[in-house]
C-alpha cells in the first residue's frame, strides 16, 4: 500500500469506529429512555424538548471538535 492508502484506510477505520461508537450511544439512549418513561405519561411536547436539547449539546461538542478543543 501507498502512504496514501494507507493514510485513507486509517480514517475510513476512524470514521467506522466512531460511527459505531455514536450508534451505541444512540441505542443506549433509546432504550434508557423508553425504559424510564414506560408508563410515565410523558407528553410529546416533552420528549420533542428532550430531543431538541440533545441536538444543542451535539450541535455544541461539534463546534468545539471543529475548533480543535477536547470534546471529553
Amino acid at each position: 500500500m501507498t502512504q496514501k492508502e494507507r493514510g485513507d484506510a486509517y480514517w475510513c477505520r476512524k470514521l467506522a469506529a466512531a460511527s459505531i461508537a455514536l450508534l451505541t450511544k444512540v441505542n443506549n439512549l433509546v432504550v434508557t429512555h423508553t425504559a424510564t418513561t414506560a408508563g410515565t405519561g410523558k407528553g410529546e411536547d416533552e420528549l420533542d424538548e428532550e430531543v431538541a436539547q440533545a441536538e444543542r449539546q451535539a450541535m455544541a461538542l461539534l463546534e468545539r471538535a471543529s475548533k480543535g478543543a477536547n470534546v471529553h
